[in-house]
């Protein structure tokens, strides 16, 4: 019989989804160098000062970090202050070289942790964040990044708000192990309790989602925080004949990763697995490149739920219409959730490709973060939850 997964062999959370818990906030004092540029990041870019800053770094010794917490609030400084060194003099001011200042330890913590040396939902999302009063639970409004990039307060509610949909979705992860072990048992009541809370987070999910707008404006989104999430895979770096970028002192050959991207994130991969969701024709490829910018332990979950006991085999065996109806409501709502991302990337990114006055990227608005044409993407995606 087909195992059932346990949250917490995968670094997963009934409580914080994929969310690193309780994450350090500043460093060790060896390493305050890099937490003084991090911390002075939005300043220094928009002053230009942000390269010189990199240059009078140390190079300093990564493998004097203790601890995995240390290590991936290590890797959410460096992906700052990589991306704020890339993008800083926009896209015609594109560096070939990564400083060894930044690309070592980088590259070494990223080994570390078994992602690649680029921004993405892990490196830089799921461990970006502390509550701003630590008595009350981590609401939206209760959330805070502890480095942000550009954008200021806009930029903090963006970054806040996926954050949140990770505590959303952390029930119904739960819910997902619940209902694999209902099948397993045939434990008819427990699976219909599964289903419910599986739909449930999906909603609420969206129901964080649908809250973006209330303090990140989609001019400033566009403009000052989606360029700075942009890879090595972007039509910046093609347009000027570039491979990627230099790691210097790691390797000679330029490292073509792409940038940050929902696509990254642990969380539809999950439900897409409990729910038997496959990935259309030209989808699967590009789905396993995301995969490799998760942590071995996420793409590990999301294999033990696609190969654990089958939910959507059991319903529709079980002749169970009360089942199979509430199995269709939880690809239902993850229609809709896939449907209403589509509405806020036209908002806030289509929509803003015309009207942007920010003649520094002017480019990245052809592709995803990710380097994919992320609308036939993210269609494609819909479409397989139907």
């Amino acid at each position: 019989m087909a195992t059932v997964p346990r949250l917490e062999d995968y670094h997963v959370s009934s409580t914080y989804g994929f969310l690193l818990q309780d994450p350090l906030t500043t460093l060790p004092d060896y390493f305050q160098p890099w937490m003084a540029v991090a911390n002075r990041l939005e300043e220094c870019i928009a002053n230009e000062t942000i390269r010189d800053e990199i240059h009078k770094l140390p190079l300093l010794d990564h493998t004097r970090l203790s601890g995995h917490k240390a290590l991936r609030l290590a890797q959410v400084v460096l992906s700052c202050l990589t991306q704020g060194y890339v993008w800083s003099d926009g896209e015609d001011g594109i560096p070939t070289v990564l400083p060894k200042q930044l690309a070592i330890p980088y590259a070494g913590v990223s080994e570390q942790l078994g992602v690649p040396p680029s921004i993405s939902v892990y490196s830089f999302g799921l461990a970006n964040w502390k509550l701003k009063d630590s008595s009350q639970p981590p609401s939206l409004e209760n959330l805070e990044a502890i480095i942000t990039v550009r954008g200021g307060s806009h930029s903090n509610w963006f970054y806040m708000n996926y954050v949140a949909n990770e505590i959303a979705a952390a029930p119904g992860l739960a819910a997902i192990a619940n209902a694999q072990q209902a099948v397993k048992d045939g434990n008819i009541q427990g699976l219909s309790g599964a289903l419910q809370a599986i739909q449930a987070s999906i909603k609420q999910i969206q129901s964080v989602l649908s809250r973006m707008n209330e303090c990140c404006d989609p001019e400033i989104f566009y403009s000052k925080i989606r360029p700075f999430l942009t890879g090595w895979d972007s039509p910046a770096f093609k347009t000027k004949g570039l491979e990627g970028l230099i790691y210097d002192g790691v390797s000679k050959q330029p490292k073509k990763l792409v940038g940050g991207t929902a696509a990254q994130s642990s969380i539809l991969p999950s439900f897409d697995a409990a729910l038997g969701v496959q990935a259309v024709a030209g989808q699967k490829s590009i789905m396993e490149l995301f995969a490799q910018y998760m942590p071995p332990p996420h793409r590990n979950f999301i294999n033990a739920i696609s190969s654990g006991p089958s939910i959507k085999d059991y319903v529709f065996s079980s002749g169970n219409k009360q089942l199979q109806g509430q199995f269709n409501d939880c690809l239902a709502a993850l229609e809709q959730w896939r449907s209403y991302h589509i509405q806020l990337v036209t908002r806030y990114v289509v929509a803003m490709a015309g009207k942007s006055q920010d003649k520094k990227f002017v480019k990245h608005g052809l592709a995803g973060t990710g380097g994919t044409d992320y609308m036939e993407f993210l269609k494609k995606m819909r479409d397989a939850s139907k």
